[in-house]
């Protein structure tokens, strides 16, 4: 059976030992095109080929909704070119276009691009309203519409100032909070401009300073890049607390500008190790080698190594300021024409696996997208294989964009793909196995999205890390994020820390659920949930010393104060030692002193007034 197939498809979850298929065997992709809609309305379909594919829940009632961008200039005679919003019910998508009103065909008519009139779509809640808006990177003036949040948008384009310029393509819209004041700024990357006197190929920052209106910092910031760029992601590179910022540039130096915390920013991208010369397209921020530490990868075009800076690059995070460029000891240096690139644990397996889309800019020479499942050993040893054919996804068309998400909300991430000249094709995640988790984030301090936060979760005694930024080429999504668990029964602990440096930390959480982590503490079951109270819990955190010969500490941690009670047996089951009392919520000791015992193992129990209860062993030594 394939891992990725036709989207009405009925799916079981079973948990069991994660197994492939041999390669030996037959190919298993299934791929289609997007059977979201009644075949006979046509006019629901996306006729054309499309650009970006961004997903949000944009009337926040739970499910995810899905808006393409289509590339050929909007025309008001011919719906099949206006970028399409559609509005998943549970059951079925409907189509909101209308609801965009004129924002979806006020396009200025410049000259067709090998790219298409109609470029990126990025969702971001600038206004902090729960509701997320939506800005439009076009060839031509840009469009931002706001979401009044009764399933309309409204175009404050001109109010904001965002437009930019009739001459200039713009190819990502970027929203990261750079000055860490709580709301969301603004980051538009320009791809060209084809103006024929005062031409600028400049990047735009923006700042957003309230009541819908942003100033563009550009200068101000040191962000007016000129290196044509496609995707622009931000991170914490160097740990002081601020957002740094990594650009993709085509035909020239990818740059990586440091903030330096008063609103201005430096080009440092030497000093780090993150130089290319190549011809950079697509971004992605993830931690494959699960060490803590984030790492870029970066398509460029890669035939066949032709020429040395025709690879593809991965850059590993040292954890001293630099990076050491792994692509060919990794497998991951060629991956054809590649364009939009993600990190996505495909499999639930506890890693991070590798997605790329790929494809030449004419019909007549399409290109496969590549899957590089992630063979993590277990000496931590980071290495990917090719895993599209056997996955199903491999295809083979130009493809500039994938959107990654649990479609189906069963716990299996699925895949949207974004086709220039074909229609979207969907692939429905199929493999139901392993364990997971998905986790909506909400700031409260920090922006409403939680972009900037990570999230390091830890279960089976190993740990993970996210870095939320939703952000991709031609792309920006609001999504829960995912992790994959394996065989897990329990997760022993989730800590979020926000962009402000908050840090809520949560325990003993139910796996193969959604949960919603508000910033402040509140953990709830659902995004619509009431407010609940946290679980309670009871964290062994062993003692020490261990072995002992004469005393040690035993340690714990509660979410709560209470009552507990602290048994010791020795290895034939008699109790040597008990005490009760209450402890306050935090971390909590027991200190106990021996004395006329014999040496050998002891076990202890610690059960709360609630009920939980925790069991160890220790050695004692004379």
């Amino acid at each position: 059976m394939p891992f990725f197939k036709k989207f009405l498809t009925a799916t079981i979850f079973p948990l069991a030992v994660i197994s492939f298929p041999e390669k030996a065997h037959s190919q298993i992709f299934n791929r289609t095109n997007l059977p979201f809609f009644n075949a006979n309305d046509l006019t629901l379909k996306v006729n054309s080929g499309t650009n970006g594919i961004s997903v949000a829940d944009y009337n926040r009632d739970g499910y995810l909704d899905i808006y393409f961008v289509v590339k050929e200039e909007a025309s008001g005679a011919d719906f099949s070119t206006r970028n399409r919003l559609f509005l998943y019910d549970g059951e079925k998508y409907v189509d909101k276009t209308a609801t965009l009103g004129n924002g979806i065909s006020g396009f200025t008519d410049v000259i067709n691009t090998p790219y298409g009139y109609k470029i990126g779509a990025s969702w971001g809640d600038y206004n902090n309203d729960g509701f997320p808006d939506l800005f439009l990177a076009n060839s031509g003036k840009d469009i931002l519409l706001k979401n009044t949040g009764t399933g309309q948008f409204t175009d404050i384009t001109t109010i904001a100032g965002v437009a930019g310029k009739d001459s200039a393509q713009s190819s990502q819209g970027l929203w990261f909070d750079y000055d860490k004041d709580g709301d969301l700024d603004l980051y538009v990357s320009v791809r060209q401009d084809w103006s024929t006197s005062n031409r600028s190929h400049a990047n735009r920052m923006y700042e957003n300073t309230g009541n819908d209106t942003f100033i563009d910092v550009s200068e101000l910031t040191g962000l007016h890049d000129t290196g044509l760029t496609f995707t622009s992601l931000p991170l914490d590179i160097d740990n002081d607390g601020d957002l740094d910022l990594y650009l993709a540039n085509d035909f020239g130096p990818n740059k990586l500008y440091m903030n330096n915390g008063d609103k201005t920013f430096t080009d440092l991208t030497e000093t780090f190790g993150l130089s290319d010369q190549g011809e950079g397209m697509g971004l992605a921020i993830g931690d494959p080698d699960n060490n803590g530490l984030f790492d870029f990868y970066l398509t460029n075009v890669t035939e066949n190594g032709e020429s040395p800076l025709r690879f593809n690059r991965l850059f590993i995070n040292t954890g001293q300021n630099f990076f050491e460029k792994k692509e060919f000891v990794k497998g991951v240096s060629e991956a054809g024409w590649g364009w939009g690139t993600e990190f996505f644990d495909f499999d639930n397996d506890g890693d991070e696996d590798l997605l790329i889309a790929n494809g030449y800019q004419t019909q007549t020479e399409p290109d496969i997208n590549r899957l590089f499942r992630n063979n993590i050993s277990e000496n931590d040893t980071l290495v990917f294989e090719a895993f599209e054919e056997e996955a199903g996804i491999s295809g083979n068309s130009v493809s500039y964009t994938n959107a990654v998400f649990d479609q189906n909300n069963d716990g299996f991430l699925d895949l949207v793909t974004s086709n220039f000249y074909q229609k979207p094709v969907f692939y429905e995640n199929t493999l139901n196995q392993g364990s997971w988790i998905k986790i909506w984030l909400e700031g409260v301090e920090t922006n409403r999205n939680g972009f900037g936060s990570t999230i390091t979760l830890y279960s089976d005694g190993k740990a993970q890390h996210r870095y939320y930024h939703g952000a991709g080429l031609y792309t920006q999504h609001v999504l829960p994020i995912h992790f994959g668990l394996q065989q897990a029964t329990i997760i022993d602990s989730v800590e979020v820390k926000w962009l402000n440096g908050n840090i809520n930390r949560f325990f003993d959480i139910e796996i193969n659920q959604v949960i919603r982590i508000k910033e402040g503490g509140l953990i709830t079951a659902n995004e619509h949930a009431p407010d609940l109270e946290k679980p309670n819990h009871l964290k062994l955190l062993g003692n020490y010393p261990n072995p002992f010969n004469n005393a040690t500490v035993i340690r714990f941690q509660l979410n709560r104060a209470e009552e507990v009670d602290v048994e010791i047996f020795n290895s034939i089951g008699q109790k040597v030692y008990q005490t009760s009392k209450n402890f306050p919520s935090g971390t909590n000791s027991i200190h106990w002193k021996v004395s006329n015992l014999n040496s050998g193992v002891y076990f202890y129990q610690i059960k709360t007034s609630s009920g939980i209860t925790k069991k160890g062993k220790i050695l004692y030594l004379k």
